[in-house]
């Protein structure tokens, strides 16, 4: 795979694939070295042994309710979870926004996080394509 920035896929697809940065620009540096994704709901459950963090991690409106409905506690350790695994980015379908801790604890690891507004399933057809 040719070096590809976050930095580089946000500009060259943002429309495309629909996105809005919602935390800094800290995590825009980060190197993409895989160009598959994964959806993440086994590790936001705490199974994190086969967790897939060199891709590009997709939440849809599955993974976010689940998140949401957590209590506070719980859903702050799958965010610290998740994201201390270093994964390239994050982009959330549906155009759903995460709770404000979930984004501090992403600029915290340097992490973007996008919004789409394309449904889960063309988001990870268009990511792949």
């Amino acid at each position: 795979m040719p070096e590809l920035t976050v930095e580089k896929l946000y500009k060259d697809r943002k429309n495309y694939l629909d996105m809005t940065l919602l935390n800094s620009e800290a995590g825009l540096k980060k190197r993409i070295t895989n160009s598959e994704i994964h959806r993440p709901g086994l590790a936001l459950a705490g199974f994190t042994d086969r967790f897939a963090s060199q891709r590009t991690q997709v939440l849809g409106e599955t993974e976010m309710t689940y998140l949401i409905k957590m209590g506070h506690s719980t859903l702050l350790s799958a965010a610290e979870r998740i994201l201390a695994s270093d994964i390239p980015l994050m982009i959330i379908a549906k155009g759903i926004t995460p709770p404000l801790d979930f984004l501090e604890i992403a600029d915290r690891h340097k992490t973007a996080v996008f919004s789409s507004r394309l449904t889960t399933s063309d988001l990870t057809n268009r990511l792949a394509a």
